[in-house]
């Protein structure tokens, strides 16, 4: 059986065309666990691996080559935004040459990494005790970058994708041990004014 999956280029511009859903380009579908692409840009790729496709909730929020291309890191949001993982690698990317890179989220092992290969040249991971299923991912870029990537689709046949539409898309854990994502209860205060 033979695919053939064309290559999926986009750009991002800071403050003009910014967080941009891969599932709207084609580049992205919530059966799979990784990604490979291509970046072009001096500093600042941002991906954004999120829990929800509405953009809100829980999400892991990775940079590569910030901080000037100086540093890289993986941070958790679920109620605010916390640093999990930060790497000094210097030098991820380059303004002129694209660089190849991946970045692979099964059962809440987050690995990103250089190169064409899954699990090669890992330089920032995060086993999360309390993952979540990912359901969109978005690019970004920040102070005032330009950042050209080129992403590389994987190909489903028709009959495995047909066959995957019962795979799970949650994990669940003893609720004591990871926060919720639901209202539990509301509390409603009666308030009384005395005007004089």
């Amino acid at each position: 059986m033979d695919f053939i999956v064309a290559s999926i280029a986009i750009r991002t511009i800071d403050g003009s065309l910014n967080d941009l859903k891969l599932s709207d380009y084609g580049a992205f579908s919530k059966m799979e666990t990784s990604i490979q692409f291509e970046v072009q840009g001096c500093d600042n790729a941002l991906i954004a691996l999120h829990a929800k496709s509405s953009l809100s909730g829980p999400h892991y929020y990775i940079i590569i080559g910030g901080w000037g291309n100086t540093r890289s890191q993986i941070s958790k949001a679920v109620t605010h935004e916390q640093l999990v993982y930060l790497s000094y690698k210097t030098d991820l990317l380059d303004c002129y040459t694209y660089k190849n890179f991946w970045i692979s989220w099964e059962k809440g092992r987050i690995r990103v990494g250089s190169g064409n290969t899954l699990n090669d040249n890992v330089f920032l991971l995060y086993d999360d005790m309390c993952p979540f299923a990912i359901q969109e991912v978005m690019i970004s870029t920040a102070w005032w970058r330009t950042v050209d990537w080129i992403f590389h689709p994987q190909a489903i046949p028709t009959q495995a994708a047909s066959s995957m539409s019962t795979i799970i898309e949650a994990f669940y854990v003893k609720v004591s041990d990871c926060p919720t994502f639901e209202i539990i209860s509301t509390l409603k205060y009666l308030v009384s004014k005395m005007c004089c």
